[in-house]
C-alpha cells in the first residue's frame, strides 16, 4: 500500500508571514525542555503554499495502563490547565485564563528522558506517579495526540501490577490529587459522563478491550 504524502512540510521562509507573525530566522517560536513549537509551511506537490501554522515536535512519550488481579484499571487524578473548565464554551480568540482549567482522570505518562528505552520510560513513570512496579509490560501501539498540527506521538503500553495498592506521588509539581482503581464498568460510566476525554487514555482503554485485558463494553453479544 503506497502511504506516500502528496504535500511536504517546511520550515517558513521569513519573509513569508501570512498570519502576522515575525518568525526569528531559524523558524523556531519556541524550545521546550520536551520539543519545540517551530513556524512551518505545508505545500503543495508544485510547491504552492497552501498555508503555515504553529508545528509542535517533540521527543515522544508514553503513557501505560496498569491492570490489577481484579481486572480493575488504576487512573490518576490531574490538574490539567489546558482545558476549559466545565460548561464554558470557547470564546477564541478573545478567550481568558479563566476560562482553563479541570480535573480529570487519565492514565498515567510522560516523557522520556535521554538514553532512555521507552519501555524504561514507561515502567519509570509508572512507579513515580503511582508507586507500583509493572510486573510485566506490553507495548500496544502509538498514538498521535493531533495530526494535523503535530508530530508529538506517544507509544502506549499495557502492564499488570498484580495485588499492588496504586498511592499518588509526594511530588505535586505534576498536579496529581488522586489516584483510584475503576472495575470496567466504573470505567465505562467514567467515559460516558465526559470524565475521561483524554485521547490517549481514550487509545489505552480501546487497546485493553481489544487484547480482552479488560472489557468496558458489557456482555458482548453472540457472534
Amino acid at each position: 500500500m503506497n502511504d506516500s504524502c502528496n504535500i511536504q512540510l517546511d520550515d517558513l521562509d521569513p519573509e513569508f508571514d501570512s498570519i502576522g507573525w515575525n518568525p526569528t530566522q531559524n523558524a523556531v517560536l519556541e524550545n521546550l525542555s520536551f520539543g519545540a513549537i517551530r513556524h512551518r509551511v505545508v505545500r503543495a506537490q508544485d510547491n504552492r503554499i497552501l498555508y503555515d501554522f504553529p508545528h509542535y515536535v517533540s521527543q515522544g512519550g508514553v503513557a501505560i495502563l496498569p491492570v490489577d488481579n481484579a481486572g480493575c484499571v488504576a487512573l490518576l487524578r490531574q490538574d490539567r490547565v489546558a482545558i476549559l473548565k466545565r460548561g464554558v464554551e470557547s470564546k477564541f480568540p478573545k478567550d481568558v485564563p479563566g476560562d482553563y482549567g479541570r480535573r480529570v482522570w487519565e492514565a498515567p505518562r510522560g516523557f522520556r528522558c535521554s538514553n532512555e528505552e521507552l519501555i524504561e520510560t514507561a515502567a519509570r513513570e509508572l512507579l513515580e506517579e503511582i508507586g507500583t512496579r509493572a510486573l510485566n509490560i506490553t507495548c500496544v501501539g502509538t498514538v498521535y495526540t493531533d495530526s494535523a498540527i503535530s508530530s508529538n506521538n506517544v507509544q502506549l503500553f499495557v502492564c499488570d501490577i498484580g495485588d499492588q495498592t496504586p498511592r499518588i506521588s509526594n511530588d505535586q509539581k505534576e498536579g496529581l490529587v488522586d489516584v483510584k482503581l475503576f472495575t470496567p464498568n466504573e470505567l465505562r460510566n467514567l467515559i460516558d459522563a465526559g470524565e475521561i476525554q483524554c485521547c490517549i487514555t481514550l487509545s489505552l482503554v480501546f487497546h485493553g478491550n481489544l487484547r480482552q485485558l479488560i472489557n468496558t463494553y458489557g456482555r458482548r453479544p453472540n457472534n
